[in-house]
């Protein structure tokens, strides 16, 4: 289960020139539009950024692993957690919006794989939900309670792509609550568990793990309409780009309007 809490009304700005120049030119407006009954000391001031944070509930060991991940090991892959993800998919938001069409194509890419994951989950809870609680048929209906100590996390997120890794954490930690509960009323086989449950979790995991698979290509749309000599090299290594990415026409939809903050 996530919260979320909303403290004041104006975008998420970064410390960029670009942003600066726009907040003195809206300042300039403000005071020159102000009806000029109002003090100009009160025409200058204006609320400040807005401030977003939340909560997540966790109630199973595996969503809680794959809030925080976990280090690479001989015996055992790493695995890319919340945390991490929302660190990622900040770094490669910041390299679209500095002009870098590659990471939109990134982009583009993990907000599909977030489709294909959201779909298969909605599926998944219908399934599990009805094992536990079928009303067709006259037999115990279970009740799951989840956790007898769930742990709550906060979150600050600065981007949709963070607040929709979250959500989908909280179905994925869902699913497992109700797999395991079906499991242990035998109404859920291994091969069952296999199909839905832990197949939810690969599909957690791939999105995750995407969010590594990029660095900055060091080139901008202009560099690759121009076809410098960097841009060419950045052909070769990484391969052409769609004519839709590369005209702007296709723009990834979570993309933030401003550059995000690096913690």
């Amino acid at each position: 289960m996530i919260s979320l809490t909303a403290i004041d009304d104006s975008p998420a700005v970064e410390d960029h020139d670009e942003t600066v120049a726009v907040s003195s030119t809206r300042e300039q407006e403000r005071i020159e539009t102000a009806d000029t009954i109002v003090p100009a000391r009160d025409t200058t001031r204006s609320p400040g950024q807005v401030v977003r944070t939340g909560t997540i509930e966790l109630h199973t060991k595996s969503g809680h692993q794959m809030f925080h991940g976990r280090l690479g090991r001989p015996e055992k892959p790493a695995i890319v957690g919340l945390v991490r993800f929302i660190a990622n998919m900040n770094k490669i938001s910041n390299f679209s919006l500095d002009g870098d069409p590659y990471a939109d194509a990134k982009l583009l890419r993990i907000e599909q794989l977030m489709s294909e994951c959201a779909e298969q989950y909605e599926h998944t809870l219908i399934f599990l939900e009805s094992l536990l609680r079928n009303p067709s048929r006259r037999r115990p209906v279970i009740i799951s309670h989840g956790s007898k100590k769930p742990q709550t996390f906060d979150l600050s997120i600065a981007s949709g792509y963070g607040w929709r890794g979250a959500d989908l954490l909280a179905d994925y930690d869902q699913i497992m609550q109700y797999g395991l509960d079906a499991q242990h009323v035998r109404r859920l086989d291994q091969q069952g568990w296999t199909k839905h449950v832990a197949d939810a979790g690969r599909k957690l995991r791939r999105l995750y793990l995407e969010s590594t698979r990029y660095s900055w290509s060091g080139v901008t749309r202009k560099d690759l309409s121009d076809m410098t000599d960097q841009a060419q090299d950045v052909i070769e290594q990484r391969g052409p780009l769609s004519v839709d990415i590369l005209s702007g026409q296709m723009l990834p939809k979570l993309r933030p309007e401003f550059k995000v903050r690096q913690s």
